[in-house]
C-alpha cells in the first residue's frame, strides 16, 4: 500500500494515481450516481467496509465518502483540480524563503485543493474529518 501520495507527480491525472487502486491503494472514488452526498460511499479497496462515526464535529456513523472533482479538458483543467498542485507549483512554493509565507502558500494552495479535489466540499476530506477520507 502506498505510504503517501505524491500529488505533484500525479497532477496531470490524479484520479488514475496508484494511491486509488483497490488492490494496493486506498480504493477509488465513491458511488456518485445519486445526488445525496451521504450515498457517495467508496465501492472498492481495503476500507470499503469501514464505518467511521465522526463527521464534522458530530457523531454520525457513515461509510467512507469520496466525490472526485471532474476535469474540464475543454479549458485545460485536470480532474481533481490537479492544475493547482503541479510540480511547478510545488517547486515555486518550496522556494519561498520564510516559514510563514511558505506555510500559508502550501496550506492554501496544493494542500487545501487536494482535499477539495477528493471530496468537492462534501465527504470525508473536510477540515474536521479528513483522517476518514484516505
Amino acid at each position: 500500500m502506498p505510504r503517501y501520495w505524491n500529488w505533484a507527480a500525479d497532477s496531470a491525472a490524479p484520479a488514475s494515481a496508484k494511491v486509488w487502486s483497490p488492490i494496493d491503494g486506498f480504493g477509488g472514488n465513491g458511488n456518485v450516481t445519486l445526488s445525496d452526498p451521504w450515498t457517495h460511499c467508496i465501492t472498492d479497496g481495503p476500507f470499503v467496509n469501514l464505518r467511521p462515526t465522526y463527521y464534522n464535529n458530530d457523531t454520525h456513523p457513515h461509510c467512507i465518502l469520496r466525490d472526485f472533482a471532474p476535469g474540464h479538458p475543454e479549458v485545460g483543467l485536470a480532474e481533481m483540480i490537479g492544475f493547482q498542485y503541479t510540480p511547478e507549483i510545488v517547486a515555486e512554493i518550496s522556494a519561498i524563503p520564510n516559514f510563514v509565507d511558505f506555510h500559508g502558500n502550501l496550506e492554501s494552495r496544493p494542500h487545501a485543493v487536494v482535499h477539495a479535489g477528493i471530496a468537492q466540499g462534501d465527504g470525508d476530506m473536510g477540515p474536521t474529518t479528513s483522517p476518514n477520507g484516505m
